[in-house]
């Protein structure tokens, strides 16, 4: 078994969410099955090819969509790293990953 790469803890989620594609123009349901500060694994039924810009909606007192890439995919499942621009975006994806720590705790 290989060592774990992964430079931030994951958490493991398995709730109903969605993205939208580059252009925007539809609303994609995925499935979020872990997600980190720095990214997240979901399952589409829709096809997303590495490299792929998608933008991830993250819920929280208010929902943002986080630009992300696609940067593996294994059947329908598929790895996305958050591209975080600002500060901002870093600040929320830190309090969400609190948020939801805290609740999966009690």
């Amino acid at each position: 078994m290989s060592a774990e790469k992964r430079k931030s803890k994951r958490i493991n989620i398995s709730e109903d969410y969605f993205y939208y594609p580059r252009n925007k123009n539809k609303k994609i349901n995925c499935k979020l099955n872990n997600i980190s500060v720095t990214g997240a694994c979901i399952t589409s039924n829709e096809k997303i090819n590495k490299e792929d810009i998608i933008y991830f909606n993250i819920r929280g007192t208010r929902d943002m969509a986080l630009k992300s890439k696609a940067v593996w995919k294994i059947n329908n499942q598929y790895g996305i790293q958050f591209l975080l621009d600002t500060d901002k975006e870093f600040d929320t994806i830190s309090r969400i990953m609190n948020n939801i720590n805290i609740k999966n705790k009690s």
